[in-house]
């Protein structure tokens, strides 16, 4: 290893908070954290060594290889040692542990907000075989009365549209929130 251990410890949480899709900094985040280690790997860190590790404790904490180990293993790595070798690697495939919604789920008529960076914000209708048309659109380069396919939106992942019609162009595919991606909810 290359770089001291505190490095590697903020580079591990800032992974972990990455693959969960959200800050952790309160002990709902880190019981909702557990719960997902839990699901994934069967195994979990206690609240305080989650609380503890991210520094929310006022004693001193060295965390044991164990815990380093399992919070590696959440991320993708074999291990502490192997997250410190490959961590800085940009991952190419994994699984997605965030909240979703399938068109499938939605009837006819339903409105969803969508938000992103820097302050982008859409309101879009259902109109049903997974198709929507924009009702609303601010600081965006969609447009009010654009209509495009989506099957799946992913809370905190880019949106990838397809057969956007816009604006008398020929149908195009579009990706909305390409580096912080994008937050919806139902209305």
């Amino acid at each position: 290893m290359n770089k001291d251990l505190t490095s590697y410890y903020i580079g591990l949480r800032k992974a972990v908070e990455q693959r969960a899709g959200r800050s952790l900094k309160t002990p709902n985040d880190f019981l909702w954290l557990m719960e997902r280690i839990q699901d994934q790997l069967g195994e979990t860190p206690s609240l305080a060594t989650l609380e503890r590790f991210w520094g929310y404790a006022k004693s001193p904490f060295m965390p044991s290889r164990w815990t380093v180990n399992v919070l590696s293993a959440y991320v993708g790595s074999k291990d502490f040692e192997h997250f410190c070798r490959d961590g800085d690697k940009e991952v190419q495939s994994d699984f997605l542990d965030r909240e979703q919604l399938s068109t499938d789920s939605l009837a006819r008529g339903a409105r969803l907000q969508l938000t992103w960076s820097p302050g982008r914000r859409c309101v879009i209708e259902y109109l049903g075989n997974g198709y929507f048309r924009i009702l609303e659109a601010v600081a965006t380069k969609l447009s009010k009365g654009d209509t495009f396919m989506c099957h799946s939106f992913i809370q905190n992942e880019p949106l990838y549209l397809s057969i956007l019609r816009h604006e008398g162009l020929p149908p195009v595919a579009y990706v909305a929130g390409k580096k912080e991606g994008v937050r919806f909810a139902e209305l």
